[in-house]
């Protein structure tokens, strides 16, 4: 049955963004900051119009952001133009987490956070390009883990137990479940558990014999069963709201998910994994639950698009 999204749904479709004119990439922002321990850390823009009309100087930024809803980190690659000793030797410190926030004067969003594994300063002719390598969940993800519940232990407490000894936050995802599985959430380890070994291995397993995705998005939990979506409101994707070119729809029978879509917009902070995003196009009538997204910026080039790749869920 196909579900119909009214004036009066609290998911009705909405659009990051509507048709803009060609004068439209003068308003891209783009906020990268890196978090030093201290209550400011730094913060670096790239060039933008002042309301004024004014042009404000900002460093040049690509981006480059990878997001999936499966077991593995989500990763970025941040390149940064001349900075200067200070600011290089500060994102040198090992495991710096970083921020990026991309977007519009009107509609910008954070995109990535994660921390940094790897920094590499490249000197060019008359420039030094500063590339940052950072994964969602880190070290953290890749550690060992031992754990071992009694029988009668309610599965969401044992979730909340391991993301605790992450330091991942969970508290949005034990929400969704509680809110809408009630009976899910309640389930009890009716025989004991004993976790051990690599973290990411071991919430697969568990996650897998609840029939769940899950992943580490921005350092957040999020746990979903097939064609369950996050709480974020439907995004619109059509030709006046972003959507660029024609979407590719196929069917893969070797997975779960048989009917997927991969499509192309401006970028869109909006864009996040779990979210259902309602496609009108030419080709493509439906709605979807995001499973991959990639976000690509250069503030001095032609680079500003998402990309995502979602399954049917009506």
């Amino acid at each position: 049955m196909t579900r119909t999204l009214t004036s009066g749904d609290e998911r009705r479709p909405q659009g990051d963004i509507a048709i803009r004119s060609a004068g439209a990439l003068y308003d891209r922002r783009v906020r990268v900051i890196v978090h030093t321990g201290d209550s400011k850390g730094l913060e670096f823009n790239g060039p933008m119009h002042a309301s004024n009309g004014k042009f404000i100087e900002g460093l040049q930024i690509k981006f480059h952001v990878v997001k999936t809803l499966n077991m593995h980190q989500n990763m970025a690659e941040i390149t940064l133009h001349n900075l200067n000793v200070e600011h290089r030797a500060a994102i040198d410190k090992a495991n710096a987490e970083f921020t990026i926030e991309a977007g519009y004067v009107t509609t910008m969003g954070m995109i990535y956070k994660g921390n940094a594994f790897k920094t590499e300063n490249k000197a060019d002719v008359g420039q030094v390009e500063s590339v940052i390598k950072a994964q969602t969940g880190g070290a953290s993800l890749d550690g060992l883990i031992n754990m071992s519940f009694v029988p009668g232990t309610e599965i969401d407490k044992v979730i909340k137990t391991i993301c605790d000894s992450l330091k991942v936050d969970a508290k949005s995802a034990l929400a969704l479940i509680q809110a809408g599985k009630t009976k899910e959430a309640k389930q009890k380890v009716l025989q004991g558990l004993t976790l051990q070994g690599s973290a990411k291995k071991q919430l697969e397993k568990l996650f897998k014999s609840q029939g769940k995705n899950w992943s580490v998005e921005d350092d957040e939990l999020v746990v979903l069963s097939r064609l369950q979506t996050t709480k974020d409101p439907a995004i619109l994707m059509d030709p006046e709201h972003g959507l660029i070119g024609r979407p590719e729809s196929g069917t893969d029978e070797k997975k779960l998910y048989h009917k997927f879509v991969k499509f192309k917009s401006w970028l869109q902070p909006g864009l996040k994994i779990g979210r259902l995003v309602v496609i009108r196009s030419s080709v493509v009538t439906g709605s979807y639950k995001i499973m991959k997204v990639e976000h690509t910026g250069d503030t001095h080039g032609d680079e500003w698009f998402s990309k995502c790749e979602a399954v049917q869920v009506t």
